[in-house]
């Protein structure tokens, strides 16, 4: 192999920095472009493989993080009751809401109202109480499907088959201060 080595200053007090040059096709010790380029590109490849692997469940995870879903207010009702359930009095405390049925099915197109269901309150002692203020919210995603009208209270008209979730939250606070709800779906088919 022949070599030839030289001696390069850049500047004064820099000294010492050598270059190292090859020529020749008698150097047989060097690959050749072909393979350097094989070699190089196989490199590249994995790493751009290793980079996809760490980035790919990253992407993913913040996608997962940043959905949320938001609910809407659509109105509210009044928990109902026979003739001995308690009546609402101030510092009322509501330990569980119940609504009737849990599942509401209906066809696409027809109409279904919050007043055909049973919304029931409770409270801490276990007994039911009448007039409960309720806040009834449906996903804000799910609205435009529902067909929502206020003609006879809160009505809704499914526009697309599919399970629609209907929240009732209890306007009186729990014992614990924290407000209690229930969940209904409305399947359309």
């Amino acid at each position: 192999m022949q070599a030839r080595t030289q001696q390069l200053t850049a500047s004064e007090g820099q000294s010492g920095l050598l270059l190292v040059r090859a020529h020749g096709p008698e150097s047989s010790s060097s690959p050749t472009p072909e393979a350097s380029y094989a070699a190089m590109e196989a490199s590249l490849r994995a790493v751009a493989a290793a980079l996809l692997c760490l980035i790919a469940p990253i992407q993913g995870a913040a996608q997962v993080a940043d959905f949320k879903v938001a609910w809407t207010n659509v109105g509210e009702g009044l928990s109902s009751a026979d003739s001995s359930a308690a009546t609402m009095q101030p510092g009322t405390k509501v330990a569980r809401v119940d609504v009737q049925p849990t599942i509401v099915e209906v066809a696409v197109g027809k109409q279904v109202c919050i007043s055909s269901m049973q919304l029931r309150a409770f409270g801490a002692d276990g007994g039911p109480i009448a007039g409960v203020p309720l806040v009834i919210t449906v996903r804000q995603d799910h609205k435009p499907q529902l067909q929502l009208t206020h003609l006879k209270g809160i009505c809704m008209r499914p526009a697309r088959k599919g399970e629609y979730p209907i929240r009732f939250t209890s306007k009186l606070p729990a014992p614990d201060d924290t407000l209690r709800g229930a969940q209904i779906f409305l399947r359309a088919s």
